[in-house]
């Protein structure tokens, strides 16, 4: 006579979701120190370069002279120096394009390598995920 084995321990069902109510506020409250940090030090040196761009150049030491207010910012300086840049006879012209070429090319080259390694890691590798995210890592 086989004796059956004794039958699994019925599971505790699950948790009723809470009655009251999420605070959908809390997330954004506690992530806006961090994101108002961020913007302060993306966009006060971009003010900065643009205020020295469209600025004024002295005259005596050919300097360039930044122009505070916005209202009173004068493109000419800019686009005398992106003419002589990239102009019709530009020394750098070749160059920028080039890079830009290159720049594209390696974006490119990254998309196509990253997504499937993205989608084989995060779908495929199951228990090695770990490893090959230390792999990629490292």
């Amino acid at each position: 006579m086989v004796l059956a084995p004794p039958p699994a321990p019925v599971a505790a069902p699950p948790d009723a979701p809470s009655k009251r109510p999420r605070n959908s506020a809390l997330w954004p409250a506690l992530a806006m120190p961090g994101i108002v940090w961020l913007l302060l030090f993306f966009l006060a040196p971009l003010y900065v370069v643009l205020a020295i761009v469209f600025g004024r150049v002295d005259p005596i030491f050919r300097t360039p002279i930044p122009v505070w207010n916005p209202l009173q910012w004068n493109p000419d300086q800019f686009t005398y120096v992106l003419t002589r840049i990239v102009g019709e006879n530009g020394v750098f012209g070749p160059a920028l394009a080039r890079t830009a070429v290159y720049v594209v090319a390696a974006s490119l080259l990254c998309l196509l390598i990253a997504f499937p390694v993205a989608y084989y890691t995060a779908r495929l590798a199951g228990r090695w995920a770990g490893v090959l995210l230390a792999a990629l890592i490292a």
